[in-house]
C-alpha cells in the first residue's frame, strides 16, 4: 500500500513548509490538519482518506506515538517495505486503526500493491532480501486477501501492540480474522527463506507480559492430545497445581476431565502479580504416562493454551529404546518445547538440564522421535532428558550462539514432566 506513505510524505512536507512560513500566511498541513488531521494528498487517494478515514487521521495526529510512526513513514519510498515495517514497529493502537482503514478503504485509490507487507507483516519484512522476497511473492496472495478484509486488516495490526510473547494478546487479535493469523500463513509459506524458527535477537532484553491491573484470575482452556497423533483424548484427568506443590495436594481448582475435544476449562487464581497464572498441570490417563506440563510465559490473561501431547506407555517404551535407554522406575523423564522470539519452534537450539547425570541420557527429537544422531532441535524444536533423578531441574536453551532463556520445573519418578522453554528475563 502506498497510500498510507505518500499521505504521510506529502503532509511531512506540508507540515515542514508550514512551519517555515510566516504566521500570516499558513500552508500545507496548517490548512488541512483542523478538517482531517494533516491529510495533504490529491486526487482520488485524497478524497477517498479525507471520506473514509478522516476520524482516525485525526486520531493518529493526536497520539504521540502514531504521529511519530506516521512521520517515520514519511521518510520511505512506496516500494521499501523493510522502511515501513520499522516504522510499524512497537505502534500505538491509533496507528492500526489508520493503517486499518487505509488499507480497506482506499488502497486500490492509492495504489496499493500486495496488501502492503510492510505494514502488515513488519516483522518479515525486515529480515533481509530473501524473506522479503518470498513475502511479496508467496505470501503475496494472503496479505493482498487481507487488504481487502478489513478484519484481517484489524488482526494483523492489531498484532502491532502485542508483546510477542504474549500469547493470549495474540490470540485475541487472531480471533478478529475469519482468514485466520496472516503471520502465521507467512511462517508456514516462507519458513525457509525468513528463518522461522531461529529468531534470537531478543536474548537479554525479555519482557515477559504483566497481568492487567485489578485482575484476580484468568480462564484457559487446555488441551491434551495422544503424541502419536493428533486426535483429542477424551477423558483425561487434568488438574491446576501450585507452583511448589509438587505433588498437587491442593489443586487451586476443582479437577477437570477433558471431553470429546480433548480440552478442559480452569478459572485459575493469578499466583504471579507479574506473570499470572504460574503454576503447571498434572495430567492422567489410563493406559498413558502421567505428564507434568509446565508453560512459559505464565498465563497473563485468559487464552488457550497449547494442547499438551501425552505418550502411551507403550509409545515411552519405543521412544526410550530408539535411544538405547531403559527407564528407571526411580527416576523421570522431561520434554522440552523450545521456543524461539516470536514463540516459533525453535531450529537448532540446545539445551542443558541442570539435574542430568552420568545416569541420565540427553537427546534431540527429529520428525517427532528422539534421536541418537541429533545435536540440536529440528523444527519441531524438542529436546529430551530421560532418567533424570527427582527433585527441581532448571533446563537452559541456547539458539544462534546465545542464551535464549530457562525454564524451572521438576522431576518426579515414572512421570514425563513437559516444560516450554521461551526467552526469558
Amino acid at each position: 500500500m502506498r497510500a498510507l506513505t505518500s499521505i504521510a510524505l506529502a503532509f511531512a512536507l506540508a507540515w515542514a513548509a508550514g512551519a517555515c512560513s510566516p504566521p500570516e500566511e499558513p500552508r500545507g498541513l496548517a490548512q488541512t490538519a483542523p478538517t482531517c488531521g494533516g491529510f495533504a494528498q490529491s486526487g482520488d487517494c485524497k478524497a477517498c482518506a479525507e471520506s473514509a478515514c478522516c476520524g482516525e487521521a485525526k486520531e493518529c495526529r493526536a497520539d504521540p506515538a502514531c504521529a511519530a510512526s506516521y512521520d517515520c513513514l514519511a521518510a520511505c519510498a512506496s516500494n521499501d517495505q523493510r522502511c515501513r515495517g520499522a516504522c510499524a514497529k512497537g505502534s500505538s493502537a491509533a496507528l492500526s486503526a489508520m493503517v486499518s482503514c487505509m488499507s480497506r478503504a482506499c488502497g486500490a485509490k492509492c495504489g496499493a500493491s500486495c496488501g502492503d507487507t510492510g505494514l502488515l507483516l513488519p516483522t518479515f519484512v525486515q529480515r533481509g532480501p530473501a524473506c522479503e522476497a518470498c513475502v511479496t511473492t508467496k505470501a503475496c496472495a494472503a496479505a493482498t486477501s487481507c487488504a481487502s478484509d478489513s478484519r484481517c486488516v484489524d488482526a494483523a495490526t492489531c498484532r502491532l501492540s502485542c508483546n510477542a510473547l504474549d500469547g493470549g494478546c495474540l490470540e485475541r487479535c487472531a480471533a478478529l480474522s475469519p482468514q485466520g493469523d496472516l503471520a502465521e500463513t507467512t511462517r508456514l509459506a516462507c519458513g525457509a527463506e525468513c528463518e522461522v524458527g531461529r529468531q534470537a535477537s531478543c536474548a537479554g532484553s525479555v519482557a515477559w507480559p504483566h497481568v492487567a491491573p485489578g485482575t484476580t484470575s484468568v480462564h484457559v482452556v487446555l488441551g491434551v492430545s495422544g503424541a502419536g497423533s493428533p486426535k483429542p483424548i477424551e477423558g483425561a484427568d487434568v488438574r491446576a497445581c501450585g507452583k511448589v506443590d509438587v505433588d498437587c495436594a491442593s489443586p487451586l481448582a476443582p479437577p477437570a476431565t477433558t471431553g470429546a475435544n480433548g480440552e478442559a476449562a480452569f478459572d485459575l487464581p493469578v499466583t504471579d502479580v507479574i506473570g499470572g497464572f504460574n503454576g503447571f498441570f498434572r495430567i492422567t490417563a489410563p493406559s498413558y504416562m502421567p505428564t507434568l506440563a509446565f508453560y512459559n510465559p505464565p498465563a497473563s490473561s485468559s487464552m488457550t493454551l497449547p494442547t499438551i501431547p501425552i505418550l502411551r506407555d507403550l509409545e515411552f517404551v519405543g521412544a526410550t529404546g530408539a535411544l538405547g535407554v531403559t527407564a528407571d522406575p526411580q527416576r523421570g523423564h522431561l520434554i522440552a518445547i523450545l521456543q524461539d522470539c516470536e514463540l516459533s519452534y525453535a531450529t537448532g537450539a540446545t539445551v542443558t538440564i541442570s539435574s542430568a547425570d552420568g545416569a541420565s541420557t540427553v537427546g534431540y527429537f527429529q520428525g517427532g522421535f528422539p534421536t541418537k544422531e541429533a545435536k540440536a532441535t529440528d523444527g519441531g524444536g524438542i529436546a529430551g532428558g530421560f532418567n533424570l533423578p527427582v527433585g527441581s531441574v532448571t533446563v537452559t536453551a541456547v539458539l544462534g550462539g546465545k542464551t535464549l532463556g530457562a525454564a524451572q520445573a521438576f522431576i518426579q519418578k515414572q512421570t514425563i514432566t513437559q516444560v516450554a522453554v521461551v526467552p526469558s528475563p
